[in-house]
């Protein structure tokens, strides 16, 4: 049981530290960042979704005008991902809390 509590405090501590370690990358290396899109390097064009990753880190530096720049679809991929990192973290939270409850009882 003991090795269960450990591994949910872990996802804890990655919940909190992730967004903190996206937030110390310095805005200018997101310009030199290699495109990783499958379909940009087979066709030549890029997709609906070249520049998303870029777009996200620029809005975490409260780089809106360069975010929107990078891809206008951050607008909605943001707030989508916001969403489901505090839905995930809160459910880990809830299930380290309710071990412990059950364990105690």
């Amino acid at each position: 049981m003991r090795n269960r509590e450990i591994r949910l405090f872990k996802f804890i501590i990655l919940y909190m530290f992730l967004p903190v370690t996206l937030f110390f990358i310095p805005p200018t290396s997101f310009k030199n960042l290699p495109s990783i899109c499958l379909y940009k390097t087979i066709f030549r064009i890029e997709c609906p979704g070249c520049g998303i990753t870029r777009a996200v880190l620029s809005l975490l530096h409260f780089r809106f005008y360069d975010a929107l720049n990078y891809n206008r679809l951050v607008v909605v991929v943001f707030p989508v991902l916001v969403y489901i990192f505090l839905k995930q973290a809160l459910f880990e939270i809830m299930k380290l809390l309710n071990f412990r409850r059950n364990r105690q009882g």
